[in-house]
């Protein structure tokens, strides 16, 4: 019956291709229905690659898999984000023959972290990268110790770890079956902080003794450096360590005794983060400095996360912000305030299937940071929606003066209420299942911004 079902996906799948549709799970989930026991039949390419985490893990795949391009690999990825049994299944035919023959290529998964238990044992991973974890939606997940035991338990000693040092959460993975672990961090920054004043941190308890622990610095939520002060715990050495040089759009990159430079891609911290699991990876392949510096000299964002337009001098700004996850809302949040420019900013943060009467859980607006947008340099913040009261009490329980902000029932409306009165900036915030929308309305606002200054 596999073969029967391996013939059938790839038949829907060159039917798909030639209809330009074949960023689609189905021929994965035909496999499957035809075959229960389908991906642990398939033959994988020698090297699996997984990526998982909280945050960063669709950007992290995304640049990723443009790098190793460039290296002239083959490479079969789910980049319409597909991280379902379906989905994997659907990707990984492309990496065999109807004859379940292996092909010359390298498979890139981006994984979801709830599910690892049960996909990493049927993929044959060879790497994994976990770019952090973090409380997320109370809808999935909500407690990273959740989402830790459930990655531990999917691992297995052949695979090599790629972790941030950074994440006394993460940073864990494999201690308990010995793997082989790759280590990326960022050296200390002038805004680190001995104690948080972010809303969320979930490590505060020595997870070897109890005791409280003592961070050395921190930069937000638990990412940082910390140590126990009555045990041996502390958080691991980075193998790539980068310091970021801002005002020459470099980070400097430290292995052993070998130093790197390479373009900063984007200048956020997180996008710094999900630039050293890039750089760190390509080490781990053994691909060479000189040819991962000419890459990344050359790679952009992906532009599902992150777009910019031009209009009369004003930007304006397509900026993925994960809706129901108040740390990645946050520290974009966080971003953004940082800023010398005078910006607006538009919130489209609602899941889209609340308007096909389900439940969106609320409460994880009352974890985000939105008292960092309580500073002179944000102007404007436009809510749409149908959660924009919601949105409103949040933002005037922080302290924002009520005259800056402004609502709308439709998402459509929220053109309306654009002005580029003294702005430099307009960042349109969408969720991951508002791209195509966000991307109309970035349109619309730079269409009404050269009309208006005709």
């Amino acid at each position: 019956m596999f073969y029967i079902a391996l013939i059938a996906a790839k038949i829907h799948l060159a039917i798909l291709k030639l209809l330009k549709k074949e960023k689609d799970d189905k021929p994965g989930f035909l496999a499957y229905r035809l075959c229960p026991n389908f991906l642990e039949k398939l033959n994988k390419p020698d090297i699996v690659i997984g990526v998982t985490g909280t945050n960063g893990k669709t950007t992290t795949t995304n640049l990723l898999a443009s790098a190793l391009k460039k290296c002239d690999y083959k490479v079969i990825y789910n980049d319409w984000g597909a991280n379902t049994l379906g989905g994997y299944a659907r990707c990984l035919i492309e990496g065999v023959n109807i004859f379940n023959k292996k092909k010359d290529c390298i498979a890139l998964l981006e994984m979801d972290e709830v599910t690892c238990d049960e996909t990493i044992p049927l993929i044959n991973l060879k790497y994994l990268i976990v770019t952090n974890l973090f409380r997320d939606s109370m809808q999935r997940n909500a407690n990273p110790d959740y989402v830790y035991n459930k990655l531990q338990k999917g691992l297995n000693k052949d695979i090599t770890l790629i972790l941030n040092s950074d994440d006394p959460f993460s940073s864990m993975l494999g201690e308990k079956n010995k793997n082989k672990c790759v280590y990326f961090g960022i050296d200390k920054l002038d805004t680190d902080k001995k104690v948080s004043n972010n809303l969320i941190n979930d490590f505060l308890v020595c997870p070897k003794c109890s005791s409280n622990l003592k961070y050395d610095y921190i930069r937000y939520h638990q990412i940082g450096q910390v140590h126990c002060p009555n045990c041996s715990f502390e958080s691991k050495k980075a193998d790539f360590l980068g310091n970021l040089d801002y005002k020459n759009n470099i980070i400097n990159v430290t292995n052993k005794n070998n130093n790197y430079k390479f373009k900063m891609i984007n200048d956020s911290i997180f996008n710094c983060y999900n630039e050293m699991a890039l750089i760190t990876t390509l080490f781990t392949l053994n691909i060479d400095e000189y040819k991962i510096k000419s890459i990344i000299e050359k790679l952009e964002l992906p532009k599902i996360r992150y777009m910019s337009n031009y209009a009369n001098g004003v930007e304006v700004i397509n900026f993925v912000s994960k809706g129901l996850n108040a740390v990645a809302t946050s520290r974009v949040l966080d971003y953004l305030t940082s800023l010398n420019d005078n910006i607006e900013i538009v919130l489209l943060l609602d899941d889209q299937f609340d308007n096909k009467n389900n439940s969106e859980t609320m409460t994880w607006i009352y974890d985000t940071d939105f008292e960092l947008l309580n500073k002179p340099n944000v102007k404007k913040i436009i809510v749409g929606g149908v959660r924009n009261r919601d949105y409103k009490l949040r933002l005037l329980l922080a302290g924002i003066d009520k005259e800056k902000i402004f609502t709308c029932d439709k998402e459509e409306d929220i053109v309306d209420l654009v002005t580029t009165d003294s702005i430099d900036k307009i960042f349109i915030l969408f969720d991951v299942n508002f791209v195509s929308k966000a991307a109309k309305i970035n349109e619309r606002v730079v269409e009404k911004i050269k009309k208006e200054n005709l």
